[in-house]
């Protein structure tokens, strides 16, 4: 179980992996009912409700790095450029 549920977050972009992993961290298995109100909510409360179904030390930790993870790839700059540099 623990395999499809890395594999169907890992599938979704990190926008939205920043959303299930938060509302994991929240309310846990009731995270699906909060996602339901985004525009790709099904999808999404899916994934949740397969991550809340995982045991709760396990859940929180991998949710804590598929949210730290997910943070830094959006943090980086998407031209290659390094922040604060110019393209002379």
């Amino acid at each position: 179980m623990g395999q499809e549920v890395i594999a169907s977050i890992l599938s979704l972009s990190s926008e939205q992996q920043v959303l299930v992993a938060t509302a994991v961290l929240l309310d846990g298995r009731e995270a699906a009912r909060y996602l339901l109100t985004d525009v790709n909510g099904t999808e999404l409360a899916n994934v949740a409700e397969n991550f809340g179904r995982l045991d709760p030390e396990i859940r929180t930790a991998l949710a804590a790095t598929i949210l730290r993870a997910a943070l830094q790839s959006l943090s980086q700059p998407r031209n290659g450029l390094a922040r604060g540099s110019d393209d002379r």
